[in-house]
Formats: structure tokens, C-alpha cells, sequence
């Protein structure tokens, strides 16, 4: 990787805890415990004096944000993105060979990862569709990558590596976070206790393949014999990852995966998986 660039969205698109109480406040069909739920929650969801939001939101437009406003939100962070991009690494837009791939040689590749929310909010009183409203944030990254040895001395990473796992086929994944309706007929997204579940599986298969790869021999042998030392003389074995594991955990701990265990603890994700 020769370089990456960020996306800050401009300072009128703050939404500090004073301002996401407001848009909370605007939802009439919330009622008092529905109201507490979302502040409680939106405490706990890591939002400050740097998070932003979409235009959408922010102009009070939430409930009737469409299409127009994601294409919007995603070409601010495309645009801005690449521009700052090329300008930091010198390289033109005409030398780019490819946009998003996954092969290519001896070549420059674009790849671009954005966030579109601006017409997802949820307006309704489900609490486990409530949640989505705090978990996800206006942002994006453009990365330059490349094969070519003539970047090797400017790269600032090289990938030796790429793991990509798809558990959609299952059913406790596939339902975890699905669009519908709720009873009052608002779209939005319903997250169930499944969640979790289903990301630590993606999360176990990746490491199973990654691990070897990036842990030293050292560190992964020392796990070995500890575990199996511990099974053969029949002493408990210590549940959890180990002290390596618990790096790549630590790292892992963005908002939203600790907005949802906070929540599956206290009961507040719906069982209801197919609903």
C-alpha cells in the first residue's frame, strides 16, 4: 500500500451527544422508556465532539432522506478522498489503471470504501431496530495500491495476505441484521442476539488462516503446549484467546461491537431472527 487517505466530513456535520439528543427528540413516535433507551445507548456508543453525521440528518430531513442524499454523502467522501490522495502521493488520476480489483500486475488500483447512511435512519419505537441510528457513522477511506517494485522504497505497507469470509448462507447470519418494516410500516434495520454469534464465527475462520501467518512460530508453539500440557494432565483449560489472540481482540473493539455486547447483555437485542 503506497498510501491512504481518510475522510473528515466538514465541522456542519457534527453530531456531538447535544445535538444526536435533539435528532432523538424529533422521533414522535418514541415514548418516554423508548426515549431513555436511546440516550442510555447513545452514551454507550462512543459518540463525541468528533462524530459526524449526514446532511440529511443534520438538515432535519432524516425521515425523508432519499437516494439523492447517499449519492451525495458518498461522493463527498469519494471526491475528497482522492484528491487529497493524489495530491499527497504526486500520482495522477490518469495513471491509475484500475478502480477496485482483486489481481492485477504491475499496476496502480484505486480502492475506495465508503459508508452511505443519509436515507437509512429508522423513525419507528423498535428497540432492536433503534440501535443501527447510533452504531454506524458518516466516513470512508480511498487507498492507492500497487504491485509495481518501483513503489517498493515509498510503500507504507505491503499485503502478504487477504482473507475474505462470507457466512451468509446461514441463517443465524443472514437474519442478524435484516431490513424491514415494524408495525407502523417504518423501514429500518433489526439487529437480533445472532449478531454477535455470527460475527465471532467470520471473525474465528479468518484468524484460523491469519494467525499462522502473522504470529511468531515462537508465540503460536508456546500456546500449543500449554494447551495440550493442560488436556493431558487433565488441569482446566483457560477459556478465552490466548495473549496473542487478546492483541488482535483489542484492536478489534470498534463502537459498534461494543454498543452490541453492552446491549445482548442487558437483554435489549430482539430474539426474534426471521420476524
Amino acid at each position: 500500500m503506497i498510501s491512504y487517505e481518510c475522510h473528515k466530513a466538514s465541522e456542519d456535520q457534527i453530531l456531538d451527544p447535544r445535538s444526536s439528543a435533539k435528532v432523538i427528540s424529533r422521533n414522535k413516535n418514541l415514548g418516554v422508556e423508548e426515549y431513555k433507551f436511546m440516550l442510555k445507548t447513545m452514551v454507550s456508543s462512543g459518540i463525541g465532539e468528533g462524530t459526524y453525521g449526514p446532511k440529511s440528518i443534520i438538515d432535519g430531513r432524516e425521515e425523508s432522506a432519499t437516494i439523492v442524499d447517499d449519492i451525495s454523502e458518498m461522493d463527498d467522501i469519494i471526491f475528497d478522498t482522492l484528491d487529497k490522495l493524489f495530491a499527497k502521493t504526486g500520482v495522477s488520476p490518469s495513471e491509475i489503471n484500475i478502480i477496485v480489483s482483486s489481481t492485477y500486475e504491475n499496476s496502480l488500483a484505486i480502492v475506495i470504501s465508503t459508508e452511505s447512511m443519509g436515507s437509512s435512519w429508522y423513525s419507528g419505537k423498535d428497540k432492536s431496530m433503534m440501535l443501527s441510528n447510533i452504531l454506524f457513522r458518516i466516513g470512508g477511506c480511498s487507498m492507492l495500491l500497487t504491485n509495481s517494485r518501483k513503489w517498493k522504497n515509498k510503500a507504507l505497507l505491503e499485503l502478504t495476505c487477504s482473507v475474505r469470509t462470507h457466512i451468509g448462507s446461514h441463517d443465524e447470519a443472514y437474519y442478524s441484521c435484516f431490513q424491514i418494516e415494524d408495525d407502523l410500516g417504518k423501514k429500518g434495520f433489526r439487529l437480533n442476539k445472532d449478531l454477535p454469534k455470527a460475527g465471532a464465527r467470520a471473525l474465528n475462520i479468518n484468524l484460523r488462516v491469519l494467525v499462522p501467518k502473522v504470529m511468531p512460530f515462537s508465540v503460536i508453539l508456546r500456546y500449543y503446549i500449554s494447551h495440550y500440557g493442560n488436556k493431558i494432565m487433565g488441569r482446566s483449560i483457560p477459556k478465552g484467546a490466548g495473549p496473542a489472540l487478546k492483541i488482535i481482540y483489542h484492536n478489534l473493539k470498534y463502537p459498534a461491537v461494543i454498543v452490541i455486547i453492552w446491549f445482548v447483555k442487558f437483554d435489549w437485542i430482539s430474539d426474534e431472527s426471521k420476524n
